[in-house]
């Protein structure tokens, strides 16, 4: 999804689900307003209650192109929140009759794509969901996966997995810069915690923070979308990244120069490792 790297608009392959045809239409990402207080995490059970809208997030298609949701027309001006409530934060305001990236769909909510790359959740009963599918562009050959990275369409991963993996793999290549929050330039912690916003979870802004929430979980028993964190010579955690599977990681490095896929086995991370948390 590089198409979030510059502008707020979006010339998207609209592929119906019920026809060969292409059209090509624009689709307008909201910005965000400024962040407050952080969200709760959704419960496991809310995870559960997923449905199959955003499983379709990430798939890949023969065209070159992966799926990043369903097509949607808010039919009033609408509201878009933080969180599944109609007390959360207020994150921007849709119009009668605009196109929206719906990539989840929860209850009687639905998420839509925002242009950070994060979800806002809008009431069902103002949106109209189309029988087209949005698709983007894969990242091009030069950023092409490492041999043995799990590609985000994979069956063997969760749904959830699935559309973490593709947010994060949609970063690939940004550089890194200490402090950044943006695709100008982000450091660790802060591409951590957009990738995990985008699902709706909130986590902590440094490091050391987010290595304190969650479940510890041991490298025997790594799972993609774990996150990994390490330390420096005196203990204390410098460094985040998210696992994704067969031993590698994605990560904002100020060594690489941005973010970039690594193995955790190297000896520097496996030296600097310093636990995992789901």
């Amino acid at each position: 999804m590089r198409w979030l790297a510059s502008a707020a608009v979006l010339a998207a392959v609209l592929t119906p689900t019920a026809c060969a045809a292409n059209v090509t239409i624009e689709v307008e990402l909201l910005a965000p307003t400024p962040e407050a207080a952080p969200s709760r995490s959704p419960s496991a059970q809310t995870e559960r209650r997923a449905s199959a809208l955003s499983s379709r997030a990430g798939a890949r298609r023969s065209s070159g192109s992966h799926v990043v949701g369903r097509l949607g027309v808010a039919k009033v001006a609408a509201d878009i929140r933080r969180t599944r409530s109609a007390s959360g934060r207020l994150l921007g305001r849709a119009r009668a009759g605009q196109y929206l990236a719906l990539t989840s769909e929860v209850g009687e909510w639905y998420g839509v794509l925002m242009d950070d790359g994060s979800t806002g959740w809008l009431r069902r009963p103002s949106v109209s969901l189309l029988d087209f599918e949005v698709v983007a562009p894969n990242p091009p050959a030069g950023a092409a996966l490492p041999r043995g990275v799990p590609d985000p369409g994979s069956a063997l991963l969760t749904g959830g997995q699935r559309s973490l993996l593709q947010v994060a793999y949609s970063f690939l290549g940004v550089p890194y810069r200490f402090g950044g929050e943006s695709l100008r330039g982000i450091d660790c912690s802060a591409f951590v915690q957009k990738v995990f916003r985008s699902l709706g979870i909130a986590l902590p802004r440094t490091a050391a923070e987010q290595s304190r929430r969650g479940m510890a979980v041991p490298v025997s028993y790594l799972q993609p979308a774990d996150r990994l964190y390490f330390q420096n010579r005196s203990g204390r955690i410098n460094h985040t990244g998210i696992y994704i599977g067969n031993g590698h990681f994605i990560h904002a490095s100020r060594s690489l120069g941005g973010v970039e896929i690594s193995r955790i086995a190297e000896p520097m991370w496996a030296r600097m490792f310093a636990g995992a948390r789901r």
